[in-house]
């Protein structure tokens, strides 16, 4: 039988998750979609910045859901969205993108003043949901499972959760785990025949 904390955990995280998903849920209209990443064959790709990683633009379209793009291949980008943007030297940088007169250069506007960094130096750029309410700037996710093993009678139930919220500067992240494993059932030895 399961300890109550994680019998009620199994039973609270997915009736959180359900409850509390469909806030999260809004509908996508052309405004959703602003966001603009200009590349050095001249092309033009409209969607929603979701973020830069390993060198890989990842933009959220109207039309074909989600597209990759080098970011090698970026020639500038205008973004309304409140990034922060990683340097390759560790420092960050929050802002809106700009549309830079430098080619391979990015333009952030930031609260107090107008920084230029080229392309090159930027590592990561990842949104930051600023300009949501409190509830839609929590993100999480659970997940549970249970696994029996007939042949030594043990049952291994694990559930996790992890819960992140975003502000202008700062995120927190918390995680929590639990486990819990049956006893292995003793069997009497058979006599034999």
């Amino acid at each position: 039988m399961l300890p109550l904390h994680l019998g009620a955990l199994a039973i609270l995280l997915p009736v959180f998750a359900i409850s509390f998903g469909p806030l999260q849920a809004r509908a996508q209209t052309g405004e959703a979609f602003r966001d603009k990443v200009f590349l050095d064959n001249g092309d033009l790709i409209s969607g929603k910045i979701k973020e830069l990683d390993r060198g890989q633009l990842r933009i959220k379209t109207a039309t074909i859901d989600t597209i990759y793009v080098n970011w090698v291949d970026m020639n500038f980008i205008e973004s309304s969205t409140y990034l922060r943007i990683a340097e390759t030297d560790g420092t960050f940088v929050y802002g809106r993108l700009r549309k830079s007169e430098l080619a391979r250069n990015v333009r952030i506007l930031t609260d107090r003043e107008i920084v230029d960094i080229p392309t090159v130096q930027v590592a990561n750029m990842k949104p930051l949901r600023v300009d949501e309410s409190f509830l839609n700037r929590i993100e999480g996710d659970a997940s549970a499972g249970i696994d029996y093993k007939k042949a030594s009678g043990r049952l291994l139930v694990n559930v996790e959760s992890n819960l992140r919220f975003c502000q202008e500067n700062t995120s927190w992240n918390s995680a929590s785990t639990g486990m819990n494993r049956g006893a292995p059932k003793i069997v009497a030895p058979r006599e034999p025949i």
